[in-house]
């Protein structure tokens, strides 16, 4: 995303305003499940959600690089040019 400088603050605390506002909700609901639920209940179901998710971006990514092989390729950037500092790039 380009955000000009002067307006950076305001968007990092935006997003992050947001992401521990969803975090809140998150907890929230975890604890009424946990009620209704066993605790060992939650944690399962949390971890058939995360492997669900990981299989659609698996998938959905998979399918992507195989129209555009050239994302799959990794990029090469110039660390030399990063003013006088000694390449450091991996």
């Amino acid at each position: 995303m380009d955000v000009l400088d002067a307006d950076l603050g305001r968007a990092v605390g935006g997003y992050y305003a947001i992401y521990n506002a969803v975090q809140g909700l998150g907890m929230a609901a975890a604890g009424l499940l946990d009620d209704a639920l066993s605790g060992v209940r939650v944690l399962h179901v949390r971890a058939v959600a995360l492997l669900a998710v990981g299989a659609v971006a698996y998938l959905g990514l998979r399918s992507v690089l195989q129209r555009n092989p050239a994302l799959g390729r990794r990029s090469t950037m110039d660390c030399g040019s990063i003013q006088g500092r000694q390449p450091s790039c991996v």
